[in-house]
């Protein structure tokens, strides 16, 4: 029962480590892919990982606060282009 209860505790405390406090871990958006997997998401995202090189590209141009990293090294020629975000 002990342990039941400290699993509860801790499940509680990534949910609000995840999602920034107790009040954003309640509002999630259900999800549904094109393949008919379904989630449950969070209802403000603030970071987004690229998954390749054109998807950085896009969400760079889109949204570049919200990229947390890269995943490919551009060259030198791309990168003359890009401004850096602070």
């Amino acid at each position: 029962m002990r342990s039941a209860s400290i699993a509860a505790a801790c499940s509680a405390a990534l949910a609000v480590a995840f999602c920034g406090s107790a009040a954003t871990a309640t509002a999630q958006v259900p999800f549904t892919d094109d393949a008919g997997r379904s989630v449950v998401l969070p209802a403000r995202i603030d970071r987004v990982f690229a998954a390749g090189a054109p998807a950085e590209l896009l969400l760079y141009t889109l949204a570049p606060e919200k990229l947390p990293g890269r995943n490919n090294v551009p060259s030198s020629a791309a990168l003359e282009l890009c401004t850096v975000v602070a």
